[in-house]
Protein backbone atom coordinates (compact mmCIF):
# COMPACT_ATOMS: atom_id res chain seq x y z
CA UNK A 1 0.00 0.00 0.00
CA UNK A 2 2.72 2.76 1.15
CA UNK A 3 4.68 1.63 -2.48
CA UNK A 4 1.41 2.20 -4.46
CA UNK A 5 1.15 5.81 -2.59
CA UNK A 6 4.41 6.63 -3.24
CA UNK A 7 3.43 5.68 -6.59
CA UNK A 8 0.63 8.06 -6.86
CA UNK A 9 2.48 11.00 -5.39
CA UNK A 10 4.99 11.08 -8.13
CA UNK A 11 2.75 10.97 -10.24
CA UNK A 12 0.90 13.82 -9.20
CA UNK A 13 3.81 15.59 -9.38
CA UNK A 14 4.75 14.93 -12.83
CA UNK A 15 1.45 16.23 -13.93
CA UNK A 16 1.84 19.12 -11.92
CA UNK A 17 5.30 20.12 -13.00
CA UNK A 18 4.16 19.10 -17.10
CA UNK A 19 0.67 21.88 -16.76
CA UNK A 20 3.00 24.78 -15.02
CA UNK A 21 5.69 24.05 -18.31
CA UNK A 22 2.20 24.10 -20.19
CA UNK A 23 1.08 27.37 -18.70
CA UNK A 24 4.45 28.56 -18.69
CA UNK A 25 4.98 28.34 -22.18
CA UNK A 26 1.38 29.26 -23.63
CA UNK A 27 1.07 29.08 -27.37
CA UNK A 28 1.32 32.76 -28.78
CA UNK A 29 0.04 33.69 -31.61
CA UNK A 30 2.17 33.96 -35.00
CA UNK A 31 3.62 37.81 -34.63
CA UNK A 32 3.21 39.70 -38.00
CA UNK A 33 6.18 40.88 -39.35
CA UNK A 34 7.14 44.28 -39.60
CA UNK A 35 6.41 46.22 -43.22
CA UNK A 36 9.04 45.43 -45.64
CA UNK A 37 12.13 47.99 -45.79
CA UNK A 38 13.05 49.13 -49.20
CA UNK A 39 15.59 46.49 -49.83
CA UNK A 40 13.25 43.53 -48.47
CA UNK A 41 10.96 44.77 -51.52
CA UNK A 42 13.98 45.33 -53.58
CA UNK A 43 14.87 41.83 -53.77
CA UNK A 44 11.83 40.60 -53.77
CA UNK A 45 10.70 42.66 -56.89
CA UNK A 46 14.04 41.38 -58.28
CA UNK A 47 12.70 38.01 -57.97
CA UNK A 48 9.72 38.55 -59.71
CA UNK A 49 11.28 40.10 -62.33
CA UNK A 50 13.55 37.21 -62.90
CA UNK A 51 10.98 34.60 -62.59
CA UNK A 52 9.70 36.24 -65.89
CA UNK A 53 12.97 36.69 -67.65
CA UNK A 54 13.06 34.36 -69.84
CA UNK A 55 9.85 35.61 -71.79
CA UNK A 56 11.02 39.21 -71.63
CA UNK A 57 14.67 38.44 -73.26
CA UNK A 58 13.39 36.21 -75.65
CA UNK A 59 10.86 38.98 -76.54
CA UNK A 60 13.58 41.54 -76.56
CA UNK A 61 16.35 39.47 -78.68
CA UNK A 62 13.73 38.25 -81.37
CA UNK A 63 12.97 42.16 -81.76
CA UNK A 64 15.36 43.71 -84.62
CA UNK A 65 17.96 46.46 -83.27
CA UNK A 66 19.14 49.38 -84.39
CA UNK A 67 22.63 50.10 -84.73
CA UNK A 68 23.24 53.37 -83.63
CA UNK A 69 26.07 55.79 -84.77
CA UNK A 70 29.41 54.70 -83.12
CA UNK A 71 29.97 57.25 -80.22
CA UNK A 72 33.60 58.55 -80.38
CA UNK A 73 35.54 57.80 -77.39
CA UNK A 74 37.34 60.56 -75.60
CA UNK A 75 40.69 58.25 -76.11
CA UNK A 76 40.19 56.03 -78.74
CA UNK A 77 44.23 54.34 -79.70
CA UNK A 78 43.92 51.73 -82.20
CA UNK A 79 44.49 48.05 -80.18
CA UNK A 80 47.37 46.06 -80.49
CA UNK A 81 49.02 43.42 -79.24
CA UNK A 82 51.13 43.36 -76.12
CA UNK A 83 53.39 41.22 -77.77
CA UNK A 84 52.99 38.20 -74.75
CA UNK A 85 55.31 35.63 -74.18
CA UNK A 86 53.07 33.64 -72.05
CA UNK A 87 49.32 32.16 -73.07
CA UNK A 88 48.40 34.03 -69.92
CA UNK A 89 48.77 37.62 -70.94
CA UNK A 90 46.05 39.89 -71.58
CA UNK A 91 45.43 41.21 -75.02
CA UNK A 92 42.93 43.91 -73.36
CA UNK A 93 44.06 47.27 -73.22
CA UNK A 94 42.69 49.01 -70.08
CA UNK A 95 40.69 46.33 -68.72
CA UNK A 96 39.30 48.25 -65.33
CA UNK A 97 37.74 50.95 -67.65
CA UNK A 98 39.59 53.06 -65.35
CA UNK A 99 39.57 56.83 -66.28
CA UNK A 100 37.65 59.37 -64.89
CA UNK A 101 33.80 59.49 -63.85
CA UNK A 102 31.12 59.77 -67.01
CA UNK A 103 34.06 59.59 -69.10
CA UNK A 104 33.89 57.26 -72.20
CA UNK A 105 36.16 54.39 -71.41
CA UNK A 106 39.82 54.84 -72.62
CA UNK A 107 40.85 52.64 -75.17
CA UNK A 108 37.62 51.02 -75.48
CA UNK A 109 34.93 51.45 -78.94
CA UNK A 110 31.04 51.77 -78.42
CA UNK A 111 27.54 52.43 -79.57
CA UNK A 112 26.90 54.88 -76.68
CA UNK A 113 26.04 55.03 -73.23
CA UNK A 114 28.98 53.85 -71.37
CA UNK A 115 31.28 55.59 -69.25
CA UNK A 116 33.11 54.90 -66.59
CA UNK A 117 32.00 54.03 -63.01
CA UNK A 118 34.07 55.24 -59.80
CA UNK A 119 32.27 53.71 -56.95
CA UNK A 120 33.14 50.53 -54.78
CA UNK A 121 34.89 48.19 -58.07
CA UNK A 122 36.57 45.91 -57.35
CA UNK A 123 39.41 46.38 -60.30
CA UNK A 124 42.06 48.49 -60.29
CA UNK A 125 43.98 50.91 -58.14
CA UNK A 126 40.59 53.70 -58.38
CA UNK A 127 37.94 50.85 -57.97
CA UNK A 128 36.77 51.64 -61.95
CA UNK A 129 33.93 49.58 -64.29
CA UNK A 130 32.53 50.38 -67.29
CA UNK A 131 28.85 50.75 -67.19
CA UNK A 132 25.58 51.76 -68.42
CA UNK A 133 23.09 53.20 -65.68
CA UNK A 134 20.07 55.82 -65.68
CA UNK A 135 20.23 59.07 -66.22
CA UNK A 136 18.53 59.62 -62.86
CA UNK A 137 21.83 57.91 -61.55
CA UNK A 138 24.14 60.06 -63.42
CA UNK A 139 24.46 57.61 -66.40
CA UNK A 140 24.09 57.97 -70.17
CA UNK A 141 22.08 55.32 -71.04
CA UNK A 142 18.32 54.39 -70.68
CA UNK A 143 16.45 51.43 -70.66
CA UNK A 144 15.56 49.30 -73.19
CA UNK A 145 18.92 50.47 -75.19
CA UNK A 146 21.06 47.72 -76.75
CA UNK A 147 24.44 49.14 -75.65
CA UNK A 148 27.87 47.56 -76.78
CA UNK A 149 31.49 48.28 -76.16
CA UNK A 150 34.38 46.67 -77.88
CA UNK A 151 38.06 46.20 -78.51
CA UNK A 152 39.82 44.28 -81.68
CA UNK A 153 43.40 42.69 -81.04
CA UNK A 154 45.06 40.64 -83.22
CA UNK A 155 44.60 36.77 -83.42
CA UNK A 156 47.32 34.45 -81.58
CA UNK A 157 45.70 31.45 -82.09
CA UNK A 158 42.68 29.20 -82.05
CA UNK A 159 43.25 28.70 -77.60
CA UNK A 160 40.97 31.38 -76.20
CA UNK A 161 40.52 32.42 -72.54
CA UNK A 162 38.22 35.15 -71.32
CA UNK A 163 37.96 36.54 -68.14
CA UNK A 164 35.38 39.44 -65.90
CA UNK A 165 33.55 40.43 -63.27
CA UNK A 166 29.68 41.96 -63.77
CA UNK A 167 27.02 43.37 -61.79
CA UNK A 168 23.49 44.25 -62.70
CA UNK A 169 20.43 45.59 -61.80
CA UNK A 170 17.48 44.45 -63.51
CA UNK A 171 19.28 43.22 -66.67
CA UNK A 172 17.75 41.62 -69.47
CA UNK A 173 21.04 40.32 -71.06
CA UNK A 174 24.47 41.24 -70.02
CA UNK A 175 26.98 39.24 -72.39
CA UNK A 176 30.77 38.65 -73.29
CA UNK A 177 30.84 37.64 -76.88
CA UNK A 178 34.19 36.70 -79.17
CA UNK A 179 33.85 37.22 -83.00
CA UNK A 180 36.59 36.15 -85.23
CA UNK A 181 37.48 37.78 -88.72
CA UNK A 182 40.57 37.75 -91.68
CA UNK A 183 40.64 42.25 -91.22
CA UNK A 184 40.19 44.11 -88.13
CA UNK A 185 37.11 45.81 -89.90
CA UNK A 186 35.10 42.75 -90.06
CA UNK A 187 32.91 41.18 -91.39
CA UNK A 188 32.52 39.56 -87.89
CA UNK A 189 32.15 35.76 -87.13
CA UNK A 190 30.31 35.38 -83.40
CA UNK A 191 32.92 32.14 -82.67
CA UNK A 192 31.98 32.01 -78.40
CA UNK A 193 30.08 33.53 -75.57
CA UNK A 194 31.91 33.07 -72.70
CA UNK A 195 29.68 34.74 -70.15
CA UNK A 196 26.20 35.54 -70.16
CA UNK A 197 23.44 37.02 -66.97
CA UNK A 198 24.29 33.70 -65.46
CA UNK A 199 27.46 34.96 -64.62
CA UNK A 200 26.77 38.81 -63.38
CA UNK A 201 25.65 39.08 -59.81
CA UNK A 202 22.85 40.81 -59.07
CA UNK A 203 22.87 44.13 -56.92
CA UNK A 204 26.40 43.51 -55.31
CA UNK A 205 29.76 42.84 -56.15
CA UNK A 206 30.82 39.22 -56.08
CA UNK A 207 34.56 38.47 -55.06
CA UNK A 208 34.47 36.11 -57.98
CA UNK A 209 36.42 36.87 -61.48
CA UNK A 210 34.63 34.20 -63.64
CA UNK A 211 37.03 32.65 -65.74
CA UNK A 212 36.41 30.12 -69.08
CA UNK A 213 38.44 28.55 -71.85
CA UNK A 214 37.87 27.10 -75.39
CA UNK A 215 39.54 25.68 -78.17
CA UNK A 216 38.22 26.47 -81.92
CA UNK A 217 38.52 24.72 -84.93
CA UNK A 218 40.74 27.34 -86.67
CA UNK A 219 42.07 30.71 -85.78
CA UNK A 220 41.32 33.48 -86.92
CA UNK A 221 43.68 36.84 -87.74
CA UNK A 222 41.64 39.39 -85.01
CA UNK A 223 39.11 38.92 -82.54
CA UNK A 224 36.86 41.28 -81.80
CA UNK A 225 35.98 41.20 -77.39
CA UNK A 226 32.60 42.60 -76.71
CA UNK A 227 30.16 43.20 -73.83
CA UNK A 228 26.61 43.88 -74.72
CA UNK A 229 23.67 44.23 -72.11
CA UNK A 230 20.62 46.09 -71.87
CA UNK A 231 18.09 47.11 -68.49
CA UNK A 232 14.54 47.17 -68.42
CA UNK A 233 12.29 50.07 -66.83
CA UNK A 234 11.36 48.59 -63.67
CA UNK A 235 12.29 49.93 -60.19
CA UNK A 236 12.65 53.48 -58.51
CA UNK A 237 15.72 54.68 -60.95
CA UNK A 238 15.41 51.67 -63.98
CA UNK A 239 18.32 48.97 -63.73
CA UNK A 240 21.82 49.20 -64.56
CA UNK A 241 24.88 46.87 -65.56
CA UNK A 242 28.76 47.15 -64.82
CA UNK A 243 31.94 44.93 -66.32
CA UNK A 244 35.15 45.40 -64.91
CA UNK A 245 38.22 42.70 -64.62
CA UNK A 246 38.20 42.22 -68.01
CA UNK A 247 40.67 39.61 -69.54
CA UNK A 248 41.12 37.83 -73.14
CA UNK A 249 44.22 35.45 -74.70
CA UNK A 250 44.44 33.94 -77.78
CA UNK A 251 47.18 31.50 -78.09
CA UNK A 252 48.41 28.16 -79.34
Amino acid sequence: MLFRSIILTVSSLVLLVAGYEVSAKPITETQVPPYPTPSVTRLANLATFHQFLPFIRASKLAAPVPSPTPKPSAVAPTPTSTGRTDPGANQLVNPCFDGTHNEDPPGWQQTSGWDVSMYKNPCGPYGTAGRINDPAQAGESGPDRDERIWQVVPGQGADLMAKMQCVHHFAYYTDMSIYGSGSPNGPWTLVWTPFTLDDCEQDEWGATVRTAETQLAHDFAYYKVEFAAMYAPVGPTSGGVKFTNAFFSSGD
